[in-house]
């Protein structure tokens, strides 16, 4: 077990995200999560909406059909499903240039 395992509370790692949006000068950030950071991403959107600008997770089972139970009716229609050909687990280090593009066109179609 890690030192401090009290620190992985998800109201503080929600808290750690906030801190780092506002020490950045920001009111708002595009919240990125990974593999298991992606359950803090979801929180965190989840429990700050108003400082989520957009939601991205990458690598994570937690969108299996049966999953969010009722949430799906609750979320917003603006999904974007991407699958990168010859890009494993780590896309972003397996095709790098391809991700950033991808998010790039992404974000640029959904901007405020």
């Amino acid at each position: 077990m890690p030192a401090d395992v009290e620190n992985y509370d998800m109201q503080i790692l929600i808290e750690d995200v906030a801190s780092v949006i506002r020490g950045e000068g920001q009111e708002r950030a595009i919240i990125v999560g990974h593999d298991w950071g992606s359950g803090i991403a979801w929180s965190f959107a989840g429990w700050r909406p108003e400082m989520t600008s957009h939601l991205v997770i990458m690598n994570d089972t937690a969108l299996l059909p049966d999953s969010l139970n009722d949430t799906w009716d609750e979320l917003d229609q603006d999904w974007t499903l991407v699958t990168v050909p010859g890009a494993g687990h780590w896309p972003h280090h397996d095709k790098p240039d391809a991700i950033t593009n991808m998010m790039r066109a992404w974000l640029a179609l959904h901007a405020e």
